[in-house]
């Protein structure tokens, strides 16, 4: 034990030798910075006074483990290296003279934030919690939701020196057999030293795909609320140790066109919200490229839209100003981002307004190009997924760039690239298919997707 936690070498290892029922020698194990102050010492406490667990000692060791040990989250350990890994993962270990097995304690106390809304995926209605960094604690947030004896919640180690634990929870009789034996095959397989970022290591090692294809392969979510109702629809959900939010599986395209609000409010207004949500993103990958081509090409331009066309010369391309518009709006964020949180928001929206406002007046930009790509900045944030957002980026500078050199043909050729892109997005084996339920086609599946389904409906098909 001493070699394996480098005892002596590792400050913050904690060995204690003691003499319980002041006869038998013992060396307690833990790690000073998870330990439980309050419980160790009881533990230890009981384990010096109690005159009478000698008498256990060497003739019965279940009988000393029963009751040398009152505390309910212990175990006998027979490996030294598996009480080594136990101690490096926070809990405590005794080993007894006279007792083969090393007595595993779990009295772990890690420090850790309280659970509160998180900042990427708020609601105007509903709980205010979000997953935290505690793999344990998550998992309760889950079974706090979903009181059913068919929740099943089973554990994972990955990562050679990391040795990280993952969760998977699922209803045992909704969720996929054939998905769910395919991702425990795909854990099991996995050969990394450590998944140092996270559910993104593990989507990479998973499902893989073409580093060329920008669109998203996995749904996240901070929300337990949100996790437990793809829980109930049949979903997996994957839990890492030290990471706060939850891998959705399996993951489809139209699984993106989902918010959290839309399931707070009425079906009408859910129903709206979702369309508003679909149009707006919808033209955010379309707009800039159209009215590009429109004015490039003024033979397809209508009369009555003839007021789009910027007027006068212009000093820099339009093309190129999309594009170097582009690029900025990502400065700005990242801007935003890295300042501290008192300049954070006066750094996005005053830097976007004085810098496009000198822009126009030295004539580096033209108005119309600052006011399609606001919308277009905007529109962004119609939905959460960060990865879906650059995904539709990226698509629509191809098509820009494509439509500058081809006209009327590279627009379509840039559209056709985006479907094949969005067809050919790989998903984890044993997953319908990234469009699904469009393709294999789904009736059902569709409309629950694309609308919001009242409760009053899915209680009546139940009954």
């Amino acid at each position: 034990m001493d070699e394996g936690l480098g005892y002596g070498i590792n400050f913050d290892i904690v060995r204690k030798r003691l003499m319980i029922s002041g006869e038998v020698e013992a060396v307690f194990y833990g790690i000073n910075s998870f330990g439980n102050g309050e419980l160790t010492e009881q533990i230890v406490e009981y384990l010096i006074k109690n005159k009478s667990l000698s008498s256990y000692l060497p003739k019965n060791p279940e009988g000393f483990f029963k009751n040398a040990i009152p505390y309910s989250e212990s175990s006998a350990e027979p490996s030294v290296d598996r009480a080594v890994y136990f101690v490096m993962s926070g809990t405590s270990a005794l080993v007894v003279k006279g007792l083969s097995d090393i007595i595993i304690i779990d009295s772990r106390r890690y420090s850790m934030r309280g659970v509160g809304e998180p900042a990427n995926d708020k609601v105007l209605r509903g709980p205010r919690e979000g997953f935290i960094e505690s793999l344990v604690v998550n998992t309760g947030l889950i079974r706090r939701r979903i009181r059913d004896t068919s929740l099943r919640v089973r554990k994972h180690t990955i990562g050679k020196r990391t040795k990280t634990d993952v969760a998977l929870c699922y209803l045992e009789g909704r969720a996929s057999n054939k998905l769910l034996e395919s991702i425990e095959n795909k854990l099991g397989s996995l050969c990394l030293d450590g998944i140092n970022m996270g559910l993104e290591s593990i989507a990479e090692v998973m499902i893989g795909g073409r580093w060329f294809n920008p669109f998203p392969r996995i749904r996240y979510t901070e929300r337990p609320d949100a996790a437990c109702a793809m829980i109930m629809e049949g979903s997996i959900i994957l839990l890492c140790d030290n990471y706060p939010s939850a891998m959705i599986l399996p993951t489809t395209f139209f699984s993106f066109t989902q918010d959290t609000n839309d399931f707070y409010f009425t079906p009408f207004i859910g129903k709206y919200l979702k369309m508003v949500r679909l149009v707006v993103y919808s033209l955010s990958l379309m707009l800039t490229p159209v009215w590009y081509l429109l004015i490039s090409t003024p033979e397809i331009l209508p009369g009555w839209l003839e007021f789009i066309v910027p007027k006068g010369d212009q000093n820099v391309p339009i093309l190129l100003q999309l594009i170097g518009v582009e690029i900025c709006v990502d400065g700005l964020k990242l801007a935003s981002l890295n300042a501290p949180d008192t300049m954070s928001s006066s750094l996005g929206i005053i830097g976007g307004l004085l810098l496009g406002d000198f822009a126009v007046s030295v004539g580096w930009l033209s108005e119309n190009v600052i006011f399609y790509m606001s919308f277009v900045a905007i529109a962004n944030f119609t939905q959460p997924n960060f990865e879906l957002g650059y995904a539709f980026k990226f698509m629509r500078i191809i098509t820009l760039v494509l439509t500058g050199l081809f006209h009327v043909w590279g627009f379509w050729a840039g559209i056709l690239l985006t479907i094949v892109m969005i067809v050919t997005t790989p998903t984890i084996k044993g997953a319908p298919g990234y469009l699904y339920p469009l393709v294999p086609f789904d009736k059902e599946a569709l409309w629950r997707v694309m609308s919001r389904v009242s409760l009053d409906e899915c209680q009546k098909k139940n009954k």
